[in-house]
């Protein structure tokens, strides 16, 4: 009984921190896109001729 218990508790955790982690990668990913969007965005600016 207390071992069965034990499991679910373990496994609620572990869906916990999965869903934890997709959010930090998705967070990450957007950073990244917005950075290299930026980036584009001063090159251009930059290799544009006045």
């Amino acid at each position: 009984m207390n071992g069965i218990m034990n499991g679910e508790m373990m496994q609620g955790t572990m869906m916990q921190g999965m869903g934890w982690m997709i959010l930090c990668l998705l967070f990450a990913l957007l950073l990244f896109a917005v950075i290299v969007l930026i980036l584009m965005a001063i090159l251009k600016y930059l290799r544009k001729p006045d």
